[in-house]
């Protein structure tokens, strides 16, 4: 039985709201993929570039905690459109992790 958990944030960290707690959330669930909404230059090879050859994280709360669960696994990047929306500058971004079926496909 496949599960999926919504977790949802503020964007900016706040108290206990922020990049480490939402990574040890994610670090408990362990999911086999991540759908993280986002404009497609949000995260650019540039960023992408900068965390990986300099571990400069990104200002963004959910990027940032992905990036330090990075650390722990291996992960692809993949942009895709939200078909479904009337706004074309809607996108989502999607975080493959240890799911071949959905690579695959994507």
């Amino acid at each position: 039985m496949h599960h999926i958990t919504f977790i949802s944030t503020v964007h900016e960290e706040n108290g206990k709201c922020n990049s480490d707690e939402l990574c040890e959330i994610i670090e408990k669930i362990s999911p086999e993929v991540i759908f993280l909404e986002a404009l497609g230059n949000t995260y650019s090879d540039y960023d992408k570039m900068r965390f990986s050859s300099f571990g400069v994280f990104h200002n963004k709360l959910e990027i940032r905690a992905i990036q330090k669960y990075s650390f722990n696994i291996n992960w692809k990047y993949v942009q895709f459109r939200n078909t479904a929306s009337m706004h074309h500058l809607n996108t989502f971004q999607c975080l493959i992790m240890n799911c071949p079926i959905l690579s695959k496909k994507i």
